[in-house]
């Protein structure tokens, strides 16, 4: 930007000399416009208003004030002060102009010989050579400055292109042409440049040249622009495995499948006619291990796809998107978000010029902003999924392919109505794959154009076991007679009945029994020996293991079925190292492997996996164990097989416990946990995993909590060691009261076992305990900055429901901390008992349910029973918290939970709770005088009750309101706060006039549809008994408090609050 600002200026610096050139030279140009001029004063006006002009645009291009940088480059400068002095020489000729004006009315040649002379008599000669030197030298400086910014900045704009190529080639951008584009004109502006700077005294810049130039610079800053918000948007929408389940479906067998593109099925379907043509929904079904997959990544890479398409959306672009969900893999890889997200960053992908009609918020949010880089919601990205058929500016068509509805892990019912609604845009169509369930056969049976791959892949089959079987080197010494060959091949084609899973499994164990020197009737005797059915297959398989690896063959298969993603190899090293020493976890050193190391790892354990598993566990694209086929792990995953693997596993192995040593062992093996330094994306995904073990493990105990406890320990001193912070507080001020990184995580995910076991041994394992500690335990951490923030941050962070168990560990801690200062203010003047009280009463405010729920969780706990029995004080100020009806007034915390009163539902239960809260706030000493006392009647109960009947609206009965006020009356009595000798109920009626009174002064705007309360005036509503001496003993008698509350929508309605005294 600084750049262009100079060029700016320097385009009015050329000006000015140009114009002043000619004014002091004798210009044929100027002399004949003046010769032929009728009225040569407007001549002078004319150039007068010029040079004015030129010197105004001078003065205001020279601002530092357009300039970014507070030290300019050495060449803005130096243009800048070339403006400074062409500005001082142009008001020497506006004066001479200005002089020639006022004189005797000369017209023609006389006036310009006038100029002249008035120029002579106001410069001496030599100052006019020097004027006319100056403004050469300043054309030839200008030059060169113009030429030294322009290469600098077409130097750092080569620069952010290179960085902006680089990152677009990995988000997978298409924009080529633009870049193209860009780096053309960058050459051009460079060629000028350097042709301009050779010779700068014969080939300076014109003006218009220099403007020109500015634009260009202009457009090419705001392409760079617009391409990083592009990839900043892309970069928001991209997560991690997106392309994991697509690169792990293994490539069609050479020559298979082409029939999709080629024939016409018995019913009409024709897959290239629905490409060309066709709209709304075309569904490929087919059994488990039918190559359903392996179809649709083959259709989605095949070129004839997009020509296809390319007719049917012509003239609009055509753009295809696609999804593979993927039930063993990440929540992202099997959800609705992950859907979504995936589609759109498909779109943006291939055509980035949507983006700023899509996007119009993230797109016009401040660069660097939260909002462009915010994580997306589920509505957002169905919102903008909808909305970019409907895009006017950039005529598009769209094609999704979305693979594996059956493996999604929400409502499929749901699923398929996304899908037909989507179906409904004319500008969009869809081809998607599942098995043959019910949901998918009444959502697409009778609507969609359906292909059953089962069906079809006869040639296919027989092409890939022809291929597997004559590719071994034994073929042909075991199928002398090409007869039995074609006979075997065309058996095992008859028998998959379309399923290429199980002719993958046949053809292996078919190619093992060549190795083997089997004839052709061992093999026969083997294919012959096969279940038709996969479980009864897999089911074999397993137990053709040999008998010795049965119990690491029955518990590598747990923890992959355990995992919630595939695993590293690495695991099922430590899983082999827990058979030899449970313990193992704490002896492992806390250094990464070596890629030596690793390399051999990988190697053992793939053998180990092969004798154990025979193929059903296999090492996928990404270098993880996978099961060979989702359908193996569906069929472990039954009663029978379940019970099948539980007894070849030892008694004493737990998968979870298993897992949970093994992430740990990975932790401490991994190069992120070895750098001190906040913890990314892939050291904080392996600490959530791991602590989410940790967390089913405390829920459904295994009876080994201790060695569980253990390995956690030994990962608290790994993080420790090497000073590993948490993300979660990178950005928070008041880092003092925060837990360790690995204390929250643990409070995160509520390992309340382990919290309780550690403060048994050490009372203050979370050293210091405020507000920030107490958002920890009950509820999101980044919370924290609206508990300790203002009042408006205050509002607008109850969102969440607490962590089901915080409570509970939040007991704990306060029993073990029987010193704890929770009155002590930590930074932001919160303590650990005013930051709780503003965690659950700021719903009498937001009106929020989530909130409110709270209260009771906390009231129904003990917790507040417990704070204030260790000392918690029930008058402390309420940092950044206001009164709840008298905005701007700062109270205390009893004041705070006074002001609930108002708000409590007609819930007998809530009332019940809330009452006994009072109870123990007034034990604990609460100070009631600034509810009572005449001189606070501004601030009263039975102010506020007034002011709430007369302009607000209230929740609670009247009834409980009435008791509130006895119990508040009563503690006022017995601790003297009142008058002596006053009785309960003339107090009452005192300051229910002190309140009348000072309302009487005061006016509030009438706010229709709420309850008026009027009250009745007092006179005197007590009456003292005397004992046989006279003395008034008004200490024995009660008052209970009844109000009645008729007010209806009528002004004659009267709400009456009375006080009735009754016997002790």
């Amino acid at each position: 930007m600084e750049s262009l600002a100079a060029l700016g200026l320097a385009s009015n610096v050329i000006q000015f000399i140009s114009f002043a050139s000619k004014l002091i030279s004798t210009s044929l140009e100027i002399h004949e416009s003046l010769s032929g001029c009728t009225d040569d004063v407007s001549i002078l006006d004319t150039v007068y208003g010029r040079l004015n002009k030129l010197s105004a645009g001078l003065r205001t291009r020279s601002e530092k004030g357009l300039f970014d940088s507070l030290e300019p480059h050495e060449n803005v400068e130096a243009i800048i002060d070339l403006s400074r002095a062409c500005e001082a020489d142009c008001r020497k000729l506006m004066t001479i102009v200005k002089n020639i004006k006022l004189g005797a009315g000369l017209k023609g040649p006389k006036l310009w010989l006038s100029f002249k002379a008035a120029v002579k008599a106001a410069i001496e000669k030599n100052e006019i050579i020097r004027l006319e030197e100056r403004l050469s030298r300043t054309q030839v400086a200008l030059t060169l400055h113009i030429c030294t910014i322009t290469s600098d900045w077409q130097g750092k704009i080569a620069a952010n292109l290179k960085q902006l190529q680089t990152e677009s080639r990995t988000l997978g951008i298409q924009r080529s042409e633009e870049f193209t584009r860009i780096i053309e004109s960058l050459a051009r502006l460079e060629e000028r440049v350097s042709a301009t700077s050779s010779n700068p005294s014969s080939s300076s810049f014109s003006s218009t040249e220099v403007e020109l130039l500015h634009e260009q610079m202009s457009q090419l800053s705001v392409s760079k622009h617009d391409i990083t918000k592009e990839q900043t948007i892309l970069r928001s929408l991209n997560f991690e495995r997106r392309t994991v389940r697509h690169s792990s479906i293994a490539k069609a067998h050479e020559e298979t499948f082409q029939w999709i593109f080629e024939d016409v099925q018995d019913d009409g379907t024709n897959f290239a006619h629905w490409l060309e043509s066709g709209s709304g929904i075309f569904w490929v079904s087919g059994k488990p291990g039918s190559g359903k997959s392996t179809l649709m990544k083959y259709i989605i890479g095949e070129e004839r796809t997009a020509a296809m398409l390319s007719r049917w959306s012509k003239p609009r672009q055509i753009i295809t998107m696609n999804h593979f969900f993927w039930s063993p893999g990440t929540e992202m890889q099997k959800s609705q978000q992950g859907l979504l997200q995936s589609l759109i960053y498909d779109i943006f992908r291939q055509c980035p010029d949507l983006i700023k009609y899509v996007c119009v918020k993230r797109w016009s949010s401040e660069p660097g902003g939260e909002d462009r880089n915010a994580p997306w919601s589920c509505s957002e990205l169905d919102e903008a999924l909808r909305s970019v058929a409907n895009v006017r500016q950039i005529p598009v068509k769209f094609c999704i392919f979305i693979d594996g509805l059956d493996e999604y892990n929400g409502s499929h019912f749901e699923l398929c109505e996304t899908i037909h609604s989507l179906a409904k845009s004319s500008h969009i169509k869809l081809c998607v794959s599942s098995r043959p369930w019910n949901v998918f056969e009444q959502a697409f049976g009778a609507t969609a154009v359906k292909l059953s791959v089962h069906e079809l892949t006869w040639n296919d089959i027989e092409k890939f076991s022809k291929d597997r079987l004559q590719g071994h080197p034994r073929w042909p010494f075991v199928t002398s007679n090409p007869l039995e060959g074609q006979w075997l091949i065309e058996e095992i084609t008859k028998r998959a009945r379309g399923v290429f899973l199980w002719v993958f499994l046949v053809t292996k164990q078919l190619r093992e029994g060549m190795t083997n020197r089997d004839s052709f009737s061992d093999l026969r005797r083997r294919l012959e020996s096969f279940p038709v059915e996969l479980d009864a297959f897999f089911k074999l398989i397993l137990e053709s293991v040999e008998d010795f690896y049965h119990d690491k063959m029955a518990t590598s298969l747990e923890i992959t079925m355990a995992a919630t993603t595939p695993l590293d190899f690495h695991f099922y090293e430590f899983h082999d190292m827990d058979y030899e020493d449970n313990g193992y976890v704490v002896k492992l050193p806390l250094s990464p492997f070596s890629p030596e190391q690793s390399i051999r790892i990988q190697d053992q354990v793939v053998w180990r996996l092969n004798s154990r598993c025979r193929g059903l566990l296999e090492v996928d694209a990404n270098n993880c164990i996978n099961f060979l086929h989702r359908t193996v792990k569906d069929f472990l995953r039954t009663s029978g097989m379940s019970d099948f693997l539980r007894v070849k596993s030892p008694l004493w192995f737990d998968s979870r416990l298993c897992l949970l040593k093994a992430h740990i062992a990975v932790i401490k093996r991994s190069v992120e946990i070895t750098q001190p330094d906040l913890f990314g994306e892939e050291l904080g995904e392996k600490l959530r995993e791991t602590f989410r073990i940790a967390e089913q493990l405390e829920i459904e105990p295994n009876g080994r909590s201790t060695e569980a406890y253990d390995a956690l320990e030994e990962l608290e001193r790994c993080m420790s060691t090497t000073g590993v912070q948490s993300t979660l507080f990178c950005n928070v001020d008041d880092t003092e009261g925060l837990p360790s990184a690995f204390q929250q995580i643990m409070l995160e995910f509520q390992l309340v076992g382990y919290l309780q076991r550690n403060l048994i041994k050490q009372s203050w394992y979370l050293p210091v305990f405020g507000s920030t500690t107490i958002c920890s335990v009950l509820g999101r951490s980044d919370l924290i900055r609206g508990v300790v923030g203002t009042w408006t941050d205050q509002l607008n962070v109850m969102s969440e429901p607490w962590r089901e168990r915080g409570l509970e560990m939040l007991r704990h801690l306060l029993r073990s901390h029987p010193e704890i200062e929770v009155n002590k203010p930590y930074k932001g003047g919160h303590s650990a008992w005013t930051g709780l009280i503003s965690y659950i009463t700021l719903w009498h405010v937001s009106l929020d349910n989530v909130v409110e729920e709270r209260l009771w969780s906390v009231l129904e706990s003990g917790v507040l029973s417990l704070l204030l029995e260790l000392g918690a004080n029930p008058n402390a100020h309420q940092p950044a918290h206001r009164d709840a009806y008298r905005p701007g007034l700062n109270v205390t915390v009893f004041q705070t939970y006074l002001a609930l009163s108002f708000d409590i539902d007609p819930d007998p239960t809530h009332e019940e709770l809330y009452l006994q809260g009072l109870d123990e706030f007034l034990q604990a000493g609460a100070d009631v005088e600034f509810v009572l006392s005449s001189d606070n009647a501004s601030r009263s109960v039975l102010h506020k009750l007034w002011r709430v009947s007369t302009h607000l609206s209230w929740k609670c009965r009247t009834a409980f309101l009435g008791k509130v006020i006895e119990r508040l009356l009563r503690h006022a009595y017995v601790f003297k706060v009142v008058q002596p000798r006053e009785t309960i109920g003339e107090i009452a009626g005192r300051w229910i006039r002190e309140a009348k009174a000072e309302y009487s002064n005061l006016s509030y705007p009438k706010r229709p549809g709420y309850k008026r309360l009027n009250m009745a005036p007092v006179t005197d509503l007590t009456q003292e008994d005397t004992d046989s001496e006279g003395e008034s003993h008004c200490v024995k008698r009660k008052a209970s408090v009844v109000i009645d509350l008729t007010g209806g929508d009528s002004d004659t309605d009267k709400s009456v609050l009375c006080f009735k005294r009754r016997k002790s």
